[in-house]
């Protein structure tokens, strides 16, 4: 199955990321605080904190190609990453280097899955409420194109 195949391998390059925190390929949630820190908490140089990153399918497109009678489908996914905010801590640097690590990591991986084309990731960062927890957060869009016949 393609999307398997494509899935695994964004998160066999996430896990190349040093010190990336919880690692999942799909969507987790908890809507209670001690289930949320159970499932992301993690302690990294002494600190615990929330530090997560799921990957998660949002879309898939075909597309006929009419003068080479072939179909190509795309699938959309998109990578979340959290880490929680501490002000003191300045996190924000911290989770932007960490967000460019991800990036990287996701090129040098590049095509991701033999067989398929993929395009570069594209990252917005901003801050949401996580479980009850104010986190920085990214979402990373990738779209990795098969060609099915």
């Amino acid at each position: 199955m393609a999307e398997a195949t494509i899935r695994a391998a964004i998160l066999a390059a996430l896990d190349t990321v040093s010190n990336i925190g919880v690692t999942e390929d799909y969507l987790r949630w908890a809507a209670e605080y001690n289930d949320l820190l159970a499932l992301f908490k993690v302690s990294i140089g002494g600190v615990d904190q929330v530090r997560a990153w799921l990957v998660s399918l949002v879309s898939i497109s075909d597309d006929w190609q009419d003068f080479s009678r072939s179909r190509l489908r795309t699938y959309r996914f998109r990578v979340d990453g959290y880490l929680g905010l501490d002000d003191s801590a300045a996190t924000e640097k911290t989770f932007v280097a960490l967000t460019e690590a991800v990036c990287e990591a996701l090129a040098d991986a590049y095509p991701l899955a033999a067989d398929y084309s993929c395009s570069a990731a594209t990252a917005t960062i901003d801050h949401v409420l996580f479980g009850g927890i104010m986190c920085h957060h990214a979402a990373i869009t990738i779209d990795a194109t098969d060609q099915l016949a």
